[in-house]
């Protein structure tokens, strides 16, 4: 690995390159073309490569992991130092999103799961829906992650992992990771920055490791910047065990060249032994030109040690003995102090040696790199100046303007520094790396923690509560968000909100400067551009007025990121804003952070919240926002802003429920406490809930008489522990959209049917048992209108006035809301057939002469009442040569034989339709009729929303007849056997239930059937 490394720090130095960063493109770890990148699987996956044919419905990578089984199969990734994992996966649109389950594991036994961030591409009609799970958040001792396919019961192809990416740790630390809180962190974040140094990747350096004598040559050669002399063909070979073709000849020979290496006395330079301390010494005091004074001095290895020391090569390095190895830390501890060393020139030789000096070191001889002494005033539009210097990409010390580069400058602002700038071809100085100068001491807390002013000193506590001061007097100035404000003594330190206080001294007793960062926080509740207008959970909509900034720094999760107006905020983003007082300068924070769990105890007096035993803060923002949270056994989660202090609680998800709005009380005084709210809740019960100054309209606590404007409609809202309401939310119209982030009203008809055989409206959108159906009378008034029930309720083959709510993956709905007209006096297509097998009369309680039938349907003989008022009618020409029927007081037009189709409301005939009459069987009238969507499948099945007919058995089969409704028999029908089966006696003028066996070829049949499904088979004997 080393010598990998080595190769590639001599490729970077052949190239002039600087410190590798991360491409813009994906770095995919896996490309899921083979199993090679996971350390484990179980046996249900295969690989799978998409066909032509098939990648237009795909967003992503053609080869994929996909289950082959019924199980929960799973794949084991080793974390990568390098950076964290993203999962790019597809689900086909019918499948839920929601079936991967992610863990981790310090040994690869135990496992723990992991809660990933996750994000849905938008969806395109037709193609497979890609989801990322991001493992950002993973444990520091996480040494493997497990991805389980979850949906065992799914399309065992759906989801599949597209590829697995590795994306760096966009930290806001200069360094290595791996070097924070060593002694070696100053040395290698400094030799890392100016480009001279590389590591295993950006962020692991590996400090304590070993670093052979090529390593080590290779290093010296970047840092001497010997990128011309690197060809080792160039160069006659010198040592038996260097060849041309060796990975670190070209960095050997360049230093043997310059007299900076030697090799032992069999001619060796045993380039993979670990390199020592004396070795390392005598190479840096060499390429210094100070050779001939160690010499001098005792020579190797004494006399280079001596002037090591002289030349202050050896502050910093860890104790060890000259032949003891060098560790990777010390080798760049050593390279650090060679950049302070100034550069020797031999000039005379002989008896007696002469040298020269010219003030030069490494960096501005070979790299064109100064360093720069003073407090930095200015960096861009900030300034520590009542008027600044303001220029865009610069910063200003001690007066002179240098350009901002790679390297963020702005933390440096008012502090005495010493600073690294490259000059370029047009004398322009860049800055690539900064450090605070020795006697500058910075201190930094929360704005909280802030105490006073009094008597020269400002106060403020320390985090176990203490009390701690630091002078100020009256040239300390004051800066405001990147502005300057004033000076101590002039004005008071302002109120802050939420942010945290930086305070400054440069070598003196009293601080220079107090910078205050002073942040307002808002808790987004939908998706919305950054640059425009989004809804604050309590304040409402919100513009931050960045269109005239002249500097707007942005950072997500910790990570930078180029600001544009149409940077898109979620649900749920925590974001702190410090602007400065004139606008020009907003520094934008986001935090994503959250903690899922339950709350055991929250004080607003002290401040803090207990939740699955840990102790947070509560923000400012969630103090000041009238928010209540109480104790709870049920789940919640808990929104962290910047400074891990909570700015929101929600409430527990079983806790939020559909309603429909009713009224609003129109007598409600909108300047007072409380607004009476009428809702119909998923128990179907009218309950009255009182809106406070405290509940939220759709995420947002405002004025009472937003209330008073909503007008009837589905809502979702929870309820206090007293009853009150807590939160409120209106559906967005968001028509045609699946998985809205938010509550979304996604479908509107004034009149679409509804299919019992797949429980869909408009061929897609699925009811489910889950599915809360409200039903709303058109007239609002009517208290007994209202019903809240499920599909089951609904008929089929109906066109009813529909909203759907809340659309999943698969199509399937979380709400409707159903508006019918009183319609008791029509017959649907599915309404249920009787064949009259008798008739007469009866009294009512009132004593009015009532019609009664008694029936035979589904197998079963019933009965059938009228009221006084008698039925309607809805034959309407549905059988040839038929004369409406009167059925009040009691008249009774029926026989036995005839077939009706009625509607039953309260338990009374309200409507029917004749679909047979006894005279059309003695007469042999026979016909054929349909009404519904759908025609003819073929000449031989009828595929209808309502089929009926009257004809004869051309052939009877062991499962189905062949039936012809006409004389001529010119049109054949398939009808399956399997209804119920009744029997009409011509002679008898009786109908009995028959089965099967009492059809025959030649007879004459009544068939009835919704969708190819017979319901009532009447067969004629003669």
């Amino acid at each position: 690995m080393k010598k990998i490394l080595s190769f590639l720090i001599l490729a970077v130095v052949l190239a002039m390159a600087a410190v590798t960063a991360y491409a813009d493109e994906p770095n995919i770890y896996d490309d899921c073309a083979d199993f090679g990148k996971a350390v484990q699987k179980s046996e249900g996956l295969a690989l799978d490569v998409v066909t032509e044919e098939n990648k237009y419905a795909f967003s992503g990578d053609d080869t994929h992991i996909i289950r082959v089984t019924s199980e929960a199969e799973w794949l084991v990734y080793e974390v990568s130092s390098d950076g964290y994992f993203v999962f790019n996966t597809a689900f086909s649109p019918n499948e839920a999103i929601s079936d991967f389950t992610f863990e981790y594991s310090s040994d690869g036994e135990s496992w723990t799961l992991i809660n990933p961030i996750t994000t849905v591409d938008s969806v395109d009609g037709g193609k497979w829906i890609t989801v990322h799970y991001s493992l950002k958040k993973l444990s520091p001792e996480a040494k493997y992650v497990r991805i389980t396919f979850g949906n065992i019961g799914g399309t065992p192809w759906s989801p599949c992992i597209e590829s697995v990416e590795l994306r760096p740790y966009n930290t806001q630390e200069i360094g290595f990771l791996d070097c924070v809180g060593t002694e070696y962190y100053a040395s290698t974040a400094k030799l890392k920055n100016l480009g001279l140094i590389s590591g295993y990747s950006d962020t692991e350096f590996s400090p304590d490791g070993d670093i052979t004598r090529a390593e080590f040559c290779s290093m010296m050669a970047r840092l001497l910047n010997l990128s011309g002399a690197l060809d080792p063909s160039a160069f006659e070979k010198v040592f038996n065990d260097i060849d041309s073709d060796f990975w670190g000849a070209g960095a050997v020979y360049a230093l043997y060249s310059i007299g900076a290496i030697n090799g032992d006395e069999n001619g060796n330079f045993n380039p993979d032994d670990n390199i020592s301390l004396q070795d390392a010494v005598k190479i840096m005091v060499s390429s210094l030109g100070y050779t001939a004074m160690a010499e001098e001095l005792g020579g190797y290895p004494n006399g280079f040690m001596t002037m090591a020391s002289r030349l202050n090569l050896l502050g910093g390095l860890t104790d060890a003995e000259f032949e003891d190895s060098l560790c990777r830390g010390d080798a760049a501890v050593l390279m650090d102090n060679g950049l302070d060393a100034e550069l020797v020139y031999q000039t005379s030789f002989g008896n007696t040696n002469t040298y020269d000096r010219d003030g030069s070191t490494i960096l501005n001889r070979y790299h064109d790199i100064y360093e720069v002494s003073g407090v930095v005033t200015d960096v861009g539009y900030a300034t520590v100046f009542s008027e600044g210097s303001a220029q865009e990409n610069r910063f200003v010390i001690d007066g002179v303007s240098y350009k901002i580069g790679d390297f963020d400058v702005m933390p440096y602002l008012g502090m005495s520094v010493c600073a690294y700038v490259k000059k370029d071809s047009n004398n322009e100085y860049t800055a690539l790396y900064i450090e605070p100068g020795s006697d500058t001491a910075v201190r930094e807390f929360g704005s909280d923690k802030y105490l006073r002013i009094d008597g020269g000193s400002l106060y403020y506590s320390d985090e176990s509560g203490g009390e701690r001061r630091v002078s100020v007097n009256e040239n300390t100035k004051i800066i405001y968000n990147y502005k300057y404000l004033t000076r101590i003594g002039i004005d008071e330190i302002p109120d802050t909100k939420s942010g945290f206080f930086k305070i400054v001294t440069n070598g003196g007793g009293a601080a220079d400067y107090i910078f205050i960062y002073d942040y307002d926080t808002y808790f987004v509740t939908g998706s919305a551009s950054l640059g425009g207008t989004f809804n604050d959970m309590f304040s409402g909509a919100v513009n931050l007025g960045l269109e005239n900034a002249d500097l707007i720094m942005l950072q997500n999760d910790g990570e930078v990121i180029e600001y544009t107006s149409d940077y898109r905020l979620n649900k749920n983003d925590a974001v702190s804003v410090a602007k400065s007082a004139d606008g020009r300068i907003a520094d934008i924070r986001i935090s994503i952070d959250s903690v899922i769990g339950s709350v055991s105890n929250i004080d607003l007096n002290s401040g803090e919240c207990i939740i699955n035993g840990e102790v947070y803060e509560l923000s400012e923002y969630f103090k000041s926002s009238g928010a209540e949270a109480e104790p709870s056994q049920d789940i919640v989660t808990a929104y962290l802003d910047i400074n891990s202090k909570i700015v929101y609680i929600s409430e527990s998800t079983r806790s939020l429920q559909y309603g429909y709005l009713k009224k609003v009380s129109s007598s409600a005084d909108a300047f007072g406490s409380s607004v009476s709210m009428q809702i119909v809740t998923e128990s179907g019960s009218a309950q009255v809930i009182n809106a406070t100054s405290k509940s939220a309209l759709n995420g947002s606590v405002s004025a009472l008489d937003s209330f008073l404007r909503l007008m009837p409609q589905l809502v979702m809202f929870s309820l206090r522990s007293d009853g009150t309401l807590a939160q409120l939310y209106t559906a967005e119209d968001l028509i045609g959209t699946i998985n809205a982030d938010g509550f979304a009203r996604s479908y509107v008809s004034a009149s679409s049917k509804f299919y019992d055989t797949l429980n869909i409206f408009a061929s897609k959108y699925q009811l489910t048992s889950d599915t809360k159906v409200f039903i709303v009378p058109e007239d609002s008034e009517d208290i007994s209108g209202y019903k809240v029930t499920d599909y089951t309720a609904l008929r089929s083959d109906t066109a009813y006035n529909v909203q759907l709510f809340d659309l999943d993956a698969e199509y399937n709905v979380g709400a409707a809301v159903i508006t019918k007209p009183e319609d008791s006096d029509v017959v649907y297509n599915n309404s249920p057939v009787y064949i009259v097998a008798d008739s007469g009369t009866v009294l009512d309680d009132d004593g009015n002469r009532c019609l009664y039938l008694r029936v035979m349907s589904g197998g079963a003989e019933s009965e059938l009442v009228f009221d006084s008022d008698g039925a309607n009618d809805c034959t309407n020409g549905w059988i040839p040569g038929y004369t409406e029927r009167e059925t009040k007081n009691g008249n009774n037009p029926f026989s036995a034989g005839d077939v009706l189709q009625v509607n039953i409301v309260d338990g009374k005939c309200a409507a029917f339709r004749v679909m047979l009459t006894a005279s059309m069987i003695h007469s042999d009238s026979f016909y054929e009729r349909n009404l519904g969507d759908f025609g003819a499948l073929s000449e031989e099945l009828y595929y209808s929303e309502l089929y009926t007919a009257f004809g004869t058995v051309s052939q009877k089969l062991s499962s189905k007849l062949i039936f012809s409704p006409n004389t001529e028999q010119t049109v054949l029908r398939t009808v399956p056997i399997g209804s119920a089966v009744y029997v009409y006696d011509r002679r008898s003028r009786l109908v009995m239930p028959g089965d099967a066996s009492d059809i025959e070829t030649g007879m004459p049949v009544f068939v009835q059937f919704n969708y190819g499904t017979v319901n009532t088979i009447l067969a004629v004997r003669n």
